[in-house]
């Protein structure tokens, strides 16, 4: 959407800021493998545990979750977790 719509709409596109404030981002990638097996998903039901490992070790650093993606290739599935600090 331009800018115009989203002010428009009440909404930013970038987030507000506290005055004097500065923001750290860091991304974190992990990598999981498929294996042969008849159960769909099995990649996220083996990765649940260690990505909460991971959230915990950031939060417990003051590091929030802001947003997440991921993509396959071959047989790999590649999580990206991107944090924020202030």
């Amino acid at each position: 959407m331009d800018a115009a719509i989203l002010e428009m709409l009440g909404k930013s596109q970038h987030p507000q800021r506290p005055a004097g404030g500065s923001v750290q981002y860091k991304v974190e990638a992990m990598t999981f493998y498929s294996k042969p097996t008849l159960k769909r998903n099995h990649i996220a039901d083996a990765s649940a545990a260690e990505i909460q490992t991971k959230l915990e070790e950031y939060a417990s650093d003051g590091w929030t979750l802001t947003s997440t993606d991921a993509a396959s290739f071959g047989a790999a599935m590649y999580i990206y977790l991107y944090f924020a600090k202030e």
